[in-house]
């Protein structure tokens, strides 16, 4: 067994539909640690993360956290921590406008 802690999804911008922002690969369980999303923008906007299993679409039985930010606010997702994926299983996100919203996400993939 093999264990790479890596960035999972680096400095990608979360836009207003949802959008994949890490699938676990072939023959790779994955483990999330963290996951940092950062509101750069002047206004409020809204973040929801989903966690979908291999096969399966976005909606409401995958929606796993919904957090409203401040303009410059940070999170950090606990939510997410810990969450295990095997192949196919993705990390979606979207927020409430097209920019402003960043997202930075790191795990170990296992082989």
């Amino acid at each position: 067994m093999t264990v790479t802690a890596k960035a999972l999804a680096e400095g990608q911008i979360i836009p207003n539909s949802n959008t994949t922002i890490y699938t676990a690969p072939l023959a790779v369980t994955t483990i999330i640690d963290k996951l940092t999303t950062a509101n750069y923008d002047s206004v409020a906007r809204e973040i929801t993360i989903s966690i979908v299993a291999s096969g399966g679409s976005v909606g409401d039985a995958y929606y796993i956290g919904k957090q409203t930010l401040a303009a410059k606010e940070t999170y950090i997702w606990p939510e997410v921590v810990g969450q295990i994926l095997n192949t196919g299983d993705y990390v979606s996100a979207i927020a409430s406008n097209n920019t402003g919203v960043n997202l930075r996400m790191s795990g170990r993939e296992i082989t």
